[in-house]
């Protein structure tokens, strides 16, 4: 049986018009984010009681010595420089009530401290130097502001030695009147360095400055005076003495050395002499 003709054309018609089935399109990649998310810093936690004399809790997992070394000097009110080697050194430390001098050690292979030291009293510390092995020390912990001129003692006349026995000429008359009683009222002093530091010093009516000018001049160390020194002449007779005992064997106020100690091995450099009353007292409550 044969369709209606108006049928056909009908169907004919609504295949014609009708749109093409869309085809699917891949889905274009996904844009990576513009803001990228930081690193979480590495974290450690520190205690110090009792400042620098005191015992440390430190918690630090690969973390620079540069950020431990700003916590330290903001809790123990001291400068601390790192060399810039140990600087970027990442750490992992565990100490529990551990001395802080310890936490300092582990910090660096070579750690000096600078400190005043005043007779009778305890050390005050002023300054730690970190460093790595062979690097270049740090500068010298007292720079001189300024020059100490005092009236020579006469010398006595002579013609000048030579220049092959002038230091060996000179040694022996200073240890000859080292030695010798003046036998008049004159003023003496006598300073002998010997090569391993100490020092030998006979004084008479000289005022305590110039006893320590002398001192400075011949161990090739600088003298700071900061404020009055008392300029009552003195008489004093001392004998192969340490350097930084020289406070205490004079026995007058306003004597103060400075000296860089290597805490590892304990041994010490005196790097300069303060004179003067001008000693400011340490702030209330510091450690």
């Amino acid at each position: 049986m044969t369709a209606p003709t108006s049928t056909l054309l009908t169907l004919l018609v609504a295949l014609q018009g009708s749109p093409a089935a869309p085809v699917p399109q891949p889905s274009p990649p996904a844009k990576p984010s513009a803001t990228a998310i930081p690193a979480t810093p590495a974290l450690f936690t520190l205690t110090i009681k009792g400042g620098i004399l005191g015992v440390a809790d430190l918690q630090a997992n690969q973390v620079e010595t540069k950020a431990i070394v700003e916590r330290l000097k903001t809790d123990l009110k001291i400068p601390i420089n790192a060399s810039p080697i140990v600087a970027q050194h990442k750490v992992d430390l565990t100490f529990k009530k551990t001395p802080t001098i310890s936490l300092l050690l582990a910090l660096a292979p070579v750690v000096l401290a600078d400190l005043e030291v005043t007779p009778n009293e305890e050390p005050e510390w002023t300054a730690i130097h970190l460093l790595g092995y062979n690097e270049k020390a740090p500068p010298r912990a007292l720079v001189q502001t300024g020059f100490l001129l005092f009236a020579g003692i006469p010398r006595e006349g002579g013609e000048a030695p030579s220049q092959e026995d002038a230091e060996a000429k000179a040694a022996a008359a200073l240890t000859k009147k080292l030695e010798e009683e003046p036998k008049d009222e004159k003023p003496v002093l006598v300073v002998i360095v010997a090569a391993d530091g100490r020092i030998s010093l006979k004084s008479r009516k000289q005022p305590l400055i110039a006893i320590l000018n002398e001192v400075a001049s011949k161990s090739g160390i600088p003298i700071d005076l900061r404020g009055k020194v008392d300029m009552t002449p003195i008489d004093v007779d001392l004998r192969d003495l340490p350097l930084r005992d020289l406070g205490v064997a004079l026995g007058r106020p306003g004597i103060r050395l400075v000296v860089r100690r290597n805490l590892a091995t304990g041994e010490e450099w005196v790097q300069g002499i303060l004179a003067g009353d001008a000693h400011p007292p340490r702030p209330a409550g510091k450690d």
